[in-house]
């Protein structure tokens, strides 16, 4: 029986391996069709001169299974398009990997096509639109130069770039700098130059250096909020005058103003204060006449309903000291209801006590006193490290 199950495993074992590499095969298989049939939709759409649909229809293809083949047509369709800049990079690009899969697969087929990418870029040339993006100024390391949105690398600046007939826009921006835009086209087979000027903006330099950091801080620049968590935030602002609040709970707030000129850089020191007492802390509280009212109301109740039960009890004795047969039942009826309501007099003063004691303690019975600041806890640089401090 364990012999029979082993081998049976080890059978399964070998048709697992087996048909691995089949499924492999047939899903590359399958991909390989998918590819082939939408590159031959796409050729028939480009040999009727519908680029647009055949452009879409070889990058899907390529999408698929990347070719050499693929990439040819695909500079074709953009050239149809007039998007000669585009094009021409596309047929360099074909012509690189066609001479790469011959170099790496001996595939001779793709020898022909290395020679028509080559062949049809070199025909293209003269017709792509060449700018150059000449920089005037000083830009920072920081600043970012695009064209139509996408941001050049800082090595293209100052060459020609290679841009599709048409409208584009050329920006430049970073940090002290004014903002520069410029939208400019270009024609087939020109060559321009377009100055790109750097101009500096006055500006200087805020930096926030905290003493403490209370739990709950919080921080603004002329309205904006500040990222605190550095250890000293510094911000460039435009020159003029500029206003800084710190907040936290359980601390007055901390308000700095100041000018800061051309180039400056300004320290703004923030040492936060306790917040002082409210005005009307001291004036919280019940007032003393509640608690008057309260106690005579729980005297008096309780001492009508004292009398009243003793009034009630000694009638009852009396009551009690006839003979049966003079014992009157109105008589009864009426001590008994004498002695309810003075039970209801007991407990209502009681209350009224329990409440005269709970107003003893929150009845404002003095003048203003001075209040304690709350407490706080504070998180304080020291040295290499951090401290915590606290008002108790």
């Amino acid at each position: 029986m364990c012999a029979r199950r082993s081998a049976l495993c080890f059978a399964l074992a070998v048709a697992t391996a087996l048909a691995s590499p089949c499924a492999r095969g047939a899903e590359r298989s399958a991909s390989g069709g998918v590819a082939l049939q939408t590159f031959e939709e796409g050729r028939k759409l480009y040999v009727a001169g519908q680029f647009a649909p055949a452009l879409r229809s070889f990058e899907a293809s390529f999408s698929v299974q990347p070719s050499p083949n693929t990439r040819l047509y695909i500079a074709r369709c953009l050239r149809g398009l007039g998007k000669v800049a585009s094009a021409s990079a596309a047929f360099r690009l074909a012509g690189r990997e066609a001479e790469d899969r011959v170099a790496a697969t001996g595939e001779q087929r793709y020898v022909a096509t290395g020679k028509s990418a080559a062949l049809e870029a070199d025909q293209l040339a003269a017709r792509v639109p060449r700018v150059t993006l000449a920089l005037q100024g000083d830009a920072p390391e920081a600043a970012v130069l695009a064209v139509d949105g996408a941001p050049l690398p800082r090595v293209t600046w100052g060459k020609p770039l290679e841009l599709d007939p048409g409208e584009h826009v050329v920006e430049l921006t970073g940090p002290q700098l004014a903002p520069f835009r410029a939208a400019i086209t270009v024609a087939e087979g020109e060559a321009r130059e377009v100055k790109v000027v750097a101009r500096r903006v006055a500006a200087g330099r805020i930096t926030l250096r905290f003493h403490a950091r209370p739990l709950g801080m919080a921080a603004t620049l002329d309205g904006e909020p500040v990222d605190i968590s550095s250890r000293e935030p510094s911000s460039v602002v435009g020159v003029g005058r500029h206003r800084v609040e710190v907040s936290a709970p359980g601390y007055a707030p901390f308000v700095w103003r100041g000018d800061v000129a051309d180039g400056a850089a300004s320290d703004v020191a923030i040492e936060l204060r306790a917040a002082p007492p409210r005005a009307d802390t001291a004036a919280s509280g019940t007032p003393r006449w509640l608690f008057f009212s309260t106690a005579g109301l729980a005297l008096v109740t309780a001492g009508a309903g004292g009398a009243l039960f003793a009034h009630a009890a000694g009638r009852d004795s009396d009551e009690q000291a006839k003979p049966i047969a003079e014992r009157g039942d109105a008589t009864r009826e009426n001590i008994r209801a004498e002695a309810t309501v003075a039970s209801g007099l007991l407990v209502g003063g009681g209350v009224a006590a329990v409440g005269a004691v709970v107003l003893a303690f929150t009845t404002r019975w003095g003048g203003a006193s001075r209040e304690r600041a709350p407490a706080t806890v504070s998180v304080v640089p020291r040295g290499l490290g951090v401290g915590i401090e606290g008002r108790f």
